[in-house]
């Protein structure tokens, strides 16, 4: 294990203890949630014009930035982000072009997308560095069909449909939730070449963190909504047990009535640069990150 990777996990380790880093205090309320990265060949930051220390510092900024401007003053959440055992970021070469170009990646919504192969191909590509099973993150030219037309996706997390549906909803629903630590293995997010963080524009980085902290919604089990239970059939105090009906994964009915009327924040369709966070998102997110692996913080 290489230095830089000692450093880094043990920050991760000790980031409860040190006060002050990334935003992090010893307050017994933070939670800290290691992701691994992975460039894909043909996108703008694997050319030669970006030393490999160029391109860990954008992802560095990239993921710092999702954290200190949304989870981390929203509910208490900072995301890690590790270097592998030589001090980098490993670049993947695209070994399936049957669609696009080089660096493109297809997004099957009836199916698992290319993003799962790809995704695996990164866990081995960190080899003896990767923490198990832990969060993988993948930087694409961009997210198409099967066709090659574009998505229109700027980032992807697949659904974890069996979780939500399980027991009828209310392992993910209700309160106290029935969630274990297998449940979060084996994420990954896709997200578009973040091009404002290689041509620096204070306004379109904003935009990007958030967009990356959207999808770090989705690997926390949020849906798309604003975050509200607008029909009132949840229990109200956020520390009562009992029913959490909110949003698409849980009150899809209520979802589709407000889904283009309710108030933007980080988990809103198109959120643009909205970072609120609201007392039932926190409360899941914060659920979620405490079972992810390799996590730190409060259980």
């Amino acid at each position: 294990m290489s230095i830089k990777l000692y450093s880094r996990l043990s920050l991760l380790i000790g980031i409860l203890a040190v006060v002050n880093i990334q935003g992090c205090k010893d307050d017994g309320y933070s939670i800290a949630v290691p992701i691994c990265t992975c460039v894909l060949r043909g996108t703008l930051m694997s050319t030669e014009n970006f030393t490999q220390a160029k391109v860990t510092s954008i992802v560095d900024e990239l993921v710092t930035n999702a954290s200190e401007v949304v989870w981390y003053p929203g509910a208490g959440i900072t995301l890690l982000e590790l270097l592998n055992e030589n001090g980098d970021i490993p670049i993947l070469d695209d070994t399936d072009v049957f669609a696009g170009e080089k660096g493109d990646v297809v997004w099957n919504p009836q199916g698992i997308s290319e993003g799962t192969e790809i995704a695996g191909r990164c866990r081995a590509a960190w080899g003896k560095s990767l923490i198990p099973d832990v969060l993988v993150l993948v930087i694409t030219r961009s997210i198409i069909n099967s066709d090659g037309s574009s998505t229109g996706l700027t980032g992807l997390v697949e659904p974890g449909r069996k979780l939500i549906e399980r027991n009828q909803g209310a392992d993910l629903c209700s309160l106290p939730r029935n969630l274990t630590r297998d449940d979060m293995k084996g994420k990954f997010i896709l997200l578009e070449d973040p091009k404002p963080y290689i041509e620096p524009n204070f306004y379109k980085k904003y935009y990007w963190s958030t967009v990356l902290a959207h999808e770090m919604g989705h690997i926390l089990m949020l849906g798309h909504g604003d975050g509200l239970d607008n029909d009132s059939d949840h229990l109200r105090q956020p520390l009562n047990s009992g029913p959490r009906l909110f949003d698409e994964y849980c009150d899809p009915v209520e979802y589709q009535k407000e889904r283009f009327v309710g108030t933007d924040n980080v988990m809103t369709e198109k959120s643009g640069y909205s970072k609120a966070v609201t007392d039932l998102q926190r409360e899941l997110a914060r659920t979620v990150a405490s079972l992810m692996p390799g996590a730190q913080g409060p259980n």
